[in-house]
């Protein structure tokens, strides 16, 4: 901090002598020295099919009361917390459960069972 404070000030009395041009490269050269620019990756993740609006409410209502509990530190905070945690546990056990139940139940053959389970299981046709 103190690094950059001085290079500031350098520039700053600096300031009367140099142009916009050089000004702007100056400061563009100290932003890259003390704060570089970096990149991230983002990667785009499909929702689960068994994902719906019910889960996103109950997810959003856990996060709330996780950021209102970490914030107080009281007991009854932590209470919600885990009740709205195990409301999201069940809310997505069931979604789930009743997704592969009606997957499995549109099974009419052997084959449709081994491909239905080649896909959950994210398999290669090809292998």
């Amino acid at each position: 901090m103190a690094i950059l404070k001085q290079d500031l000030s350098i520039l700053k009395n600096n300031v009367k002598q140099v142009d916009a041009e050089m000004f702007t490269s100056k400061i563009r050269g100290i932003m890259e020295n003390h704060a570089p620019q970096t990149s991230r990756t983002v990667t785009d993740r499909t929702s689960s099919p068994w994902f719906s609006v019910e889960s996103k409410a109950a997810k959003q209502a856990r996060r709330r009361a996780e950021r209102k509990w970490n914030k107080s530190g009281l007991e009854i905070d932590k209470q919600i917390y885990l009740y709205h945690k195990k409301q999201v546990r069940d809310i997505n056990l069931t979604a789930k459960r009743e997704y592969y139940n009606l997957k499995f139940s549109e099974v009419q053959n052997s084959k449709d069972f081994f491909n239905l389970s080649t896909e959950l299981l994210g398999k290669d046709k090809n292998t």
